[in-house]
Formats: C-alpha cells, sequence, structure tokens
C-alpha cells in the first residue's frame, strides 16, 4: 500500500500536556528527542499524528490514558491521532515498537496502524533518522505479541506499507467486501478492484457513507453495517 505524501503541521503541543493526557509521568518522555522548546511534532499522512517519543518499551507497554482526557486534548489543538514510540523492541529484529491511539474517531487505541507508523516514518526521514530501507516495527499493547508492520521508501520518497505479496487468486471461498465511499485512505476504487482478482465466484460487495474511520465507528455504521453482515451470512448458513 503506498502512503499519502506527508505535511507537518505546527500545533505547538507540549510534551508535559501530552504526557498528563497520557496519563504518563514525565519520567516517561524521552527528552533526548523532544526539541529545546518542549513541542512535540505533528505528521499529517491521512490523519494529524501527535508524535510522542518515549524512554522504553516499560513505559509504552504501562500507557493507559483516559479517551475523555485524550480526546478533550485532541479537540483542544487540533490532532486526531497519537503515535508513542520507542526503540526498545521485544523482538531482536525490528526497529520501532509503537502504540497508536485515535480519540478524535470515537475509540481509543488502533492496534495496527498503516497510517499513523507511515506518519512517524516520514518524520524519521525528514530528520535523518530514517534512511528508507526497510523499517520494521512492532506495535500494541502486548508485550509479546506484537503486531508487525513493515515500511520502505522508494527512490521518489514514496511510502510502501506492508510486507510480502499474497496471490488473491487463491481466495476461493464467499467474500463479502464492504467499504466507505468517502474514504481517502483505502479509495472505493482500491476496495471494487478485489472483485477482479480473488478465484471465488460468491464475491458481493457493500457501499457505506463514511470515511475511513467511520465505517466501523459512526452511529450509522453501527446501525447498517452489523445487519448486513449478519444478513450475508444467513444466506450461506443454509
Amino acid at each position: 500500500i503506498a502512503a499519502p505524501q506527508p505535511a507537518f503541521p505546527e500545533l505547538r503541543i507540549t510534551a508535559q500536556e501530552a504526557a498528563a493526557a497520557l496519563s504518563l509521568p514525565s519520567s516517561a518522555l524521552d527528552t533526548r528527542q523532544i526539541s529545546p522548546d518542549g513541542l512535540l511534532p505533528v505528521s499529517e499522512c491521512g490523519q494529524k499524528c501527535l508524535l510522542v517519543p518515549l524512554a522504553g518499551l516499560d513505559a509504552l507497554i504501562a500507557c493507559a490514558p483516559s479517551y475523555a482526557t485524550l480526546r478533550a486534548l485532541a479537540d483542544r489543538t487540533g490532532f486526531e491521532v497519537v503515535v508513542l514510540y520507542t526503540r526498545e523492541t521485544h523482538l531482536d529484529d525490528r526497529d520501532l515498537r509503537t502504540r497508536v491511539f485515535a480519540p478524535a474517531f470515537g475509540y481509543l487505541e488502533d492496534p495496527a496502524t498503516g497510517s499513523g507508523n507511515a506518519a512517524l516514518a516520514h518524520w524519521l526521514r525528514k530528520h535523518g533518522a530514517w534512511t528508507g530501507e526497510t523499517l520494521a516495527i512492532e506495535q500494541g499493547p502486548d508485550r509479546a505479541n506484537p503486531n508487525l508492520i513493515q515500511l520502505r521508501a522508494d527512490a521518489h520518497s514514496h511510502l510502501h506499507i506492508g510486507g510480502r505479496a499474497v496471490d488473491l487468486g487463491f481466495v476461493d471461498m464467499p467474500v463479502l467486501n464492504i467499504y466507505a465511499e468517502q474514504d481517502h485512505l483505502v479509495p472505493p476504487d482500491a476496495s471494487r478492484a478485489l472483485k477482479d482478482v480473488v478465484g471465488t465466484a460468491d464475491y458481493t460487495e457493500l457501499s457505506f457513507k463514511g470515511g475511513h474511520i467511520g465505517i466501523y465507528v459512526s452511529s450509522r455504521a453501527q446501525r447498517e453495517v452489523p445487519t448486513a453482515i449478519h444478513h450475508w451470512l444467513g444466506q450461506r448458513a443454509r
């Protein structure tokens, strides 16, 4: 997956107010990676991501923020997503460990995040902390069982998310493809392309009004999406 080109808005959020909103002590922050003015960077790669460097894996795993408190800071300052990161990892072959919180979208934590990790990678590359070679990231609150994400940059500084290729022609079971009509990260045309590459003849598409996050968490999605899935499964359970 190719990530959008980045922007770096200046929202002027201090490390101390971010730590307070995340219920973290100041000692949990990696002050070596925070600018002298105490402001944290924001990298936008689909969503405005506040980047928070932590001193180590223990601090990252222990983070347990209040959704309401984090949402209040997001509403006041303008960021949408928080990316916590540290160079200390559980797995030896990983470069970074992250956790990603999305208070602006109505839920707390995202377990595996392309756009959040891409925003971090773009910022690291901008500041010479990443060469563009494969960046291996582990993500999530479970110390020993993280989700695994890989990123790399091509010769034109376009960022690509993912790892090995998968031949979807081997998918021969029924497929229900649900996509959001206003999704700017996975556009509808990219979702509809699935029909031409899967190996099954039992293929169904359902589109819903909404964006990349709204299709999961909006009140309309809560009413319509589960019902559609239940109906589709029911037709195939007979």
